[in-house]
């Protein structure tokens, strides 16, 4: 069922208010073609949202639909997993570990959903989502449903091909390896460990927000601290004294807040290192 001005603040991890004009939580595949066609013939922009660990919503009002994705299913077959974009990334790290299941540890403890975490081809710990998986279904603006595999979706830093078609990702294959639990056990927790020790939990984000310049040869966090920003406030927002590629909510920051302070590091970077920033947050 399709919502009229639907409030987005509990659906993103910025805690940020917006209203969508149109809201559609996933219920089928067959219900979801026939929105999406409804809103191709209506001309409107579609919104994907997933976990909302990745988005800033910059404005009170989001014209258009969002379509807030599911499913949520966990299917196993050997060593591969299959399942629904919706389905939080911890969540698939802790059922591949109850089967013995390695090599999608570095996911565990980061927020959001395995959707979001395909269309950006997250990465961490030197493991990224190009690394386990095998195939996405996906349904394109005409409703139509189809598989991609992995040699199709031109993985780069922080790119997939699904940043760049209107595809709605459904579901996904992954290949893992037998493993030992204990030590699977022991590698989630030494990543969720670094995320804590990093306060990536301490208040309200996005993450990083800024792609790390690797031509420049420094990463974001670290160029944002030699340039003594770290700990910057604009209203109720702060470049984090703890991660200098994070922006915290700190005290009912508004986006406005945490656009000044994105645009104060993409200016002193540009200006004092001639170093080009790009935004890894989706900004809606």
């Amino acid at each position: 069922m399709i919502e009229k001005n639907f409030s987005l603040q509990c659906l993103n991890s910025y805690c940020l208010p917006g209203t969508a004009e149109y809201y559609y939580r996933y219920h089928s595949e067959d219900e979801l073609s026939d929105i999406l066609r409804w809103a191709r013939r209506k001309g409107m922009p579609v919104h994907i949202l997933g976990g909302g660990s990745n988005i800033l919503i910059s404005r009170p009002f989001i014209e258009g639909l969002v379509i807030h994705m599911g499913p949520l299913f966990l299917n196993r077959k050997g060593q591969t997993l299959l399942a629904g974009s919706g389905v939080d990334t911890s969540l698939s790290v802790l059922h591949a570990w109850h089967h013995g299941l390695s090599g999608a540890e570095f996911l565990y403890g980061l927020p959001g959903n395995l959707g979001g975490a395909l269309f950006m081809n997250a990465r961490a710990y030197d493991r990224s989502m190009s690394d386990i998986i095998l195939s996405a279904k996906v349904m394109d603006e005409t409703g139509k449903v189809f598989w991609v595999d992995k040699k199709d979706m031109a993985f780069g830093y922080k790119d997939s091909v699904f940043q760049h078609r209107p595809w709605t990702i459904l579901a996904m294959s992954f290949q893992l390896q037998k493993g030992d639990k204990e030590l699977i056990h022991r590698e989630m927790a030494r990543c969720i460990d670094i995320r804590r020790t990093k306060g990536h939990y301490d208040f309200p984000s996005c993450g990083s927000v800024f792609k790390n310049p690797y031509e420049a040869g420094i990463p974001a966090g670290k160029l944002v601290e030699e340039l003594s920003l770290k700990g910057r406030r604009a209203g109720g927002a702060e470049i984090f004294s703890k991660h200098g590629n994070f922006i915290v909510n700190r005290d009912s920051a508004c986006a406005e807040d945490i656009l000044k302070l994105l645009e104060i590091i993409r200016q002193e970077a540009r200006e004092k290192r001639g170093i080009i920033l790009t935004p890894e947050v989706d900004i809606w």
